[in-house]
């Protein structure tokens, strides 16, 4: 029997059997926790393992200090060094995985959630351009400013009600599609359990009122100037005229602001850290990127108002200077639609260029760090026995071996940190340790044997900020040693901290004698092949024997999942830009027939008035795309090189490819409709 959850349940199919005895799966509700995990009677689990006379762990339940530990194992002939020890860390490494995520998806989602913004401000105000003639007639029969303002309030308020419920189901919808993937990605890269707790009111209060001020903030000044404005036909236009001159006035002096805050801000980063600490980079890092995203589509109407002006040099006389004429007046209306596409485009390509760069990093990572043919963990009661085996094996070139042991790591009379204590022999440091920074003269130092020193991992260094050449005291059961930071090196997908020492001062330091795992190098063979080998030849089960490929290729599918939820937002990001695009030019394009169907009654061409439209619509997009470029590029850098470096402590290569920028592009022109040429004889 072996027990599941109600979702793995569902996922496996078909019947199971070990030794042709049937196994009967038990599906228990989600909310035990099991996750992708099973639970079997251990005598059951031993013989699935194939391992009937060891134990992998013992977990004491009881609240004991250290030293009774040590006393226990002593009573038992229990040498300290023979046993992994590790206590438990009252989540504090969950913890720091859950800010992780969370300080990435606020990121996402707020690029997510500006864009929507435009979207929502832009349907609302062609909602009120197609009822301005409406709205001038009921103030003309006497219904007053104030009475009309709450009446169109009362009524954004009602569609951002209905637009919350709706998007609330859609969201739920979303997440409960998502979290299969990230569930199984957590559980397998971080050991992390990902509970499918129940929806709760709160969640849809907090985006109800987000939404609610954010359209009320956004909507209000619109509905007020408009209520506000003349009731004669002639001084309504000229005065819409002068409003969005002076709008784009205002927009240019906002955007050239914001990134004068951001550049001023780029600037005092260190002074800015030194004061507040590292714990506040983070603020820092989504403070830029909210004055990168808020700046840049301030400069698109500018834009785009002076796109006739250059236009205008080069027009034909005839339909080109009608084209080019008709241009200004479109630019303003369409502005807010380009807004939202501009930040949709570059949260998209920002986004893709995020999980290229993560790929591409990772791959070349694994090609250094695998440096091995074969990785095997036999257990301490077979390690000896598997080492002399190996080593009489004329076609292994090379044996590696690795130890591990948790410790503390002291870093003043009050704080301590969980880490994870690692020796390697000098190849191993030598060719699979892929150096961030490093002292030459303590590394050399290192190689040589010589002094206590240590490598610690990216995410240990940034969170704690270290420093080369600072002295450590770690805390290895009831000894105290101090070690000297000699360099630090990359170590992508892991959040735990973690130091590297060598083989030999490990032995010097009292530690376990036997290693965890071991590699071996092997010489003109098929790796797949005396992978099966050597599992049968040692009688170890195939999952304690790893060959290179199998394990960059299991990597490969982890870490790749491990962004997809990433090009899910970037994907509907775009999507809700191109619907909002869409509906807000097939609104304008019905706005037209009127004048349209006047340049066809003056023999204008139903093919020439289709090419005029769909060249004005297309210039727009095309300048909003071009635009899109450098801030996706500089969204992206700032995604990579702060908030997941701050994140994860992970340092991404950035890989800008031209492939995803043009699919993105292309997506948007997709999303222009075809011109309003419905017109009458």
């Amino acid at each position: 029997m072996l027990l599941v959850s109600q979702s793995s349940l569902k996922a496996l199919k078909g019947e199971f059997s070990h030794q042709d005895v049937p196994i009967n799966l038990v599906g228990l509700d989600d909310d035990y926790g099991l996750g992708s995990a099973m639970v079997a009677d251990l005598s059951f689990a031993k013989l699935l393992l194939g391992e009937p006379n060891s134990l992998s762990a013992i977990e004491v339940l009881d609240n004991i200090s250290a030293q009774e530990l040590d006393t226990i194992l002593m009573r038992a002939n229990v040498a300290p060094g023979q046993l992994d020890i590790r206590a438990n860390d009252n989540g504090d490494s969950l913890t720091r995985l859950t800010g992780s995520f969370h300080l990435s998806l606020n990121a996402m989602g707020m690029l997510a959630f500006m864009v929507g913004l435009f979207i929502a401000y832009n349907g609302v105000r062609y909602s009120l351009m197609k009822r301005t003639r409406l709205l001038l007639q009921l103030r003309q029969l006497g219904i007053g400013r104030y009475a009309l303002l709450l009446a169109l309030i009362v009524e954004l308020v009602l569609m951002v009600i209905l637009g919350s419920v709706a998007g609330f189901i859609a969201g739920l919808w979303l997440g409960k599609s998502l979290l299969p993937l990230v569930a199984t990605t957590l559980e397998q890269i971080y050991g992390a359990h990902l509970l499918p707790g129940n929806w709760q009111v709160q969640w849809f209060a907090e985006a109800f009122w987000l939404s609610a001020l954010a359209s009320l903030a956004a909507c209000i000044p619109l509905m007020a100037r408009l209520v506000a404005s003349p009731l004669a036909s002639g001084k309504q236009q000229a005065a819409n005229l002068m409003f969005n001159s002076k709008m784009q006035r205002i927009q240019l002096s906002g955007a050239a602001l914001l990134f004068s805050i951001a550049a001023a801000l780029s600037m005092m980063e260190a002074q800015l850290t030194a004061v507040s600490g590292n714990s506040y980079r983070a603020y820092y890092s989504l403070g830029l990127l909210a004055l990168i995203t808020m700046a840049t589509p301030l400069l698109l109407p500018t834009l785009l108002a002076k796109l006739p002006l250059l236009l205008g040099r080069i027009s034909k006389p005839g339909l080109g200077q009608y084209l080019v004429a008709e241009l200004k007046q479109l630019a303003p209306p369409m502005s807010l639609a380009m807004m939202a596409m501009l930040l949709a485009l570059a949260a998209n390509i920002a986004m893709t260029t995020l999980v290229v760069s993560f790929e591409g990093t990772l791959k070349s990572w694994l090609t250094n760090r695998l440096h091995a043919d074969i990785y095997l963990r036999p257990g301490d009661s077979r390690m000896s026995e598997v080492i002399t085996s190996l080593t009489q094996d004329p076609r292994i070139k090379q044996i590696y071996r690795q130890y591990e042991s948790p410790a503390l790591l002291q870093q003043d009379a009050t704080q301590q940190h969980r880490l994870m204590l690692i020796g390697r022999d000098n190849p191993s440091i030598a060719q699979s340790t892929v150096i961030k920074t490093v002292d030459e003269t303590l590394w050399q130092r290192m190689l040589a044997q010589q002094d206590k020193l240590v490598l610690v991992n990216e995410p240990m260094a940034m969170a704690l900020e270290l420093e080369l050449g600072q002295t450590l005291s770690i805390k290895l059961g009831n000894q105290l040693e101090e070690l000297v930071v000699a360099g630090i090196y990359y170590d992508h997908g892991n959040q735990a901290f973690e130091a590297v020492i060598q083989e030999n001062l490990w032995h010097q330091l009292g530690l376990s004698p036997l290693p965890l795992r071991l590699a071996v190098h092997c010489t003109q063979c098929n790796v797949e092949d005396f992978a099966t080998e050597l599992a049968s030849t040692l009688k170890l089960s195939r999952a304690q024997v790893y060959s290179q490929p199998q394990i960059r290729e299991l990597a490969l599918t982890l870490f790749g999942r491990t962004f997809d939820i990433t090009a899910s937002l970037g994907t509907l990001t775009l999507l809700v830009a191109a619907i909002g695009l869409f509906s807000a030019l097939t609104m304008l394009s019905a706005s037209r027939e009127t004048a349209l169907s006047r340049l066809h009654a003056l023999g204008v061409s139903r093919r020439s008035l289709f090419m005029m439209s769909a060249a004005q619509i297309l210039l727009m997009v095309v300048v909003t795309a071009l635009l899109a470029i450098p801030v996706a590029w500089l969204l992206a850098w700032l995604l990579i090189h702060k908030v997941i470096l701050l994140s994860f402590g992970w340092s991404l290569v950035m890989d800008w490819q031209w492939l995803p920028v043009l699919m993105a592009i292309a997506t948007a022109l997709l999303s222009a409709p075809r011109p309003a040429c419905r017109l009458e004889e």
